[in-house]
């Protein structure tokens, strides 16, 4: 699925950078958010 240049794996990646640039808590527990928002989104193209 995509929105603009960008799918959905890309934005999430890119949040998650930015969230470790800015050292902010619990980057692992946003990561494993859009890990599983990825797979659901993954098996719902399926």
């Amino acid at each position: 699925m995509l929105y603009g240049d960008f799918n959905v794996e890309q934005k999430y990646l890119a949040l998650l950078n930015v969230a470790e640039q800015r050292q902010l808590p619990l980057v692992d527990n946003i990561r494993l958010c859009f890990q599983m928002l990825s797979l659901t989104a993954a098996i719902d193209r399926d």
